[in-house]
């Protein structure tokens, strides 16, 4: 289940790189209910062409109930996991069009999806 998408006003808003970001309470309320770790992986392209996979556990046994407050806990918990993770890859950029471009339709608080690789 991805957890990085735009959840636009149905989702959970929690911050994300010095802004509000919509994200979805799915994994979280699954995590919460069945007491299921989250485990959070990303794949970093290698100069070589290759890819490096990491993979973290983000454990939620000791939240024991779904609530407002849990589902808002651990999805900041594993949103900070993914900003720490574009925070370490010096290559990772913020398409900042589309950071402008959702402030301007009134949409700063959404979650800025295009994230690339720069081409040189």
């Amino acid at each position: 289940m991805l957890a990085d998408q735009d959840a636009h006003a149905e989702g959970v808003f929690v911050d994300f790189m010095g802004r509000k970001a919509s994200n979805h309470p799915g994994p979280a309320v699954f995590a919460l209910r069945t007491g299921a770790p989250i485990l959070f992986g990303s794949a970093i392209r290698q100069p070589d062409g290759r890819h490096l996979f990491d993979l973290q556990l983000l454990r939620v046994d000791d939240l024991k109930e779904v609530t407002p407050e849990n589902i808002l806990k651990v999805t900041q918990a594993y949103t900070s996991l993914l900003e720490r993770r574009c925070g370490s890859i010096p290559t990772l950029v913020l398409d900042a069009s589309a950071l402008e471009n959702a402030a301007a339709r009134g949409n700063e608080n959404r979650f800025v999806k295009n994230l690339r690789y720069p081409s040189n």
